[in-house]
């Protein structure tokens, strides 16, 4: 995944400046991806060097002037070719599984604290989808149905997988419990 297609998919969907690119990233898919501004704005110019993307500069009355982008033809083919292009292994920098590789070189009481931290996460993440799922479930009143359709069955997923992933880790924190109160220390090995 790049920045560059995260960029193209969404000017495809709507002409946007630099900052409404980030707000849109923040605001809509950055449960999947983020990017600071200096990266969105260095991916900007890039992209317009190369023939992808077009800016016009929008004169505003109350702030400065802004570059507004549109995809280009060029961008578009290239962001077609991304869409239906082979999937790259997923590798993914996910600091609690890190740590949950290492977890039992800690005592029962860091790995209690460590699950239940990520468990306080999952629940404020889930609220957190299932508000988003409910304030976009009219996808008819969208510009782009056939695009918000998806990204909700992709907020879904990903809504299921906290489930999951919730499930497990209060059944390893019943373990611990019942260990801490029996006095044993408690573990599951796969």
């Amino acid at each position: 995944m790049s920045l560059r297609h995260m960029i193209l998919g969404l000017l495809a969907i709507n002409d946007m400046s630099g900052y409404d690119i980030k707000r849109a990233l923040d605001t809509s898919i950055s449960f999947v991806w983020t990017a600071s501004d200096s990266q969105i704005y260095r991916e900007l110019r890039l992209l317009e060097e190369s023939g992808a993307v077009t800016s016009r500069r929008v004169e505003q009355t109350t702030r400065p002037a802004k570059n507004v982008y549109t995809i280009a033809p060029a961008g578009s083919e290239d962001l077609n070719e991304w869409l239906l292009s082979q999937l790259p292994a997923t590798y993914i920098n996910d600091p609690f599984r890190v740590r949950l590789f290492f977890i039992g070189l800690t005592n029962p009481r860091g790995q209690q604290h460590l699950l239940e931290a990520r468990k306080e996460q999952l629940e404020r993440e889930i609220e957190r989808w299932e508000s988003r799922l409910t304030t976009f479930a009219e996808v008819s009143k969208s510009r782009h149905p056939e695009v918000l359709t998806w990204q909700l069955e992709l907020l879904s997923l990903t809504l299921e997988q906290d489930r999951i992933e919730l499930a497990w880790l209060t059944k390893h924190l019943d373990g611990l419990h019942s260990g801490a109160k029996s006095g044993k220390r408690s573990g599951s090995r796969s």
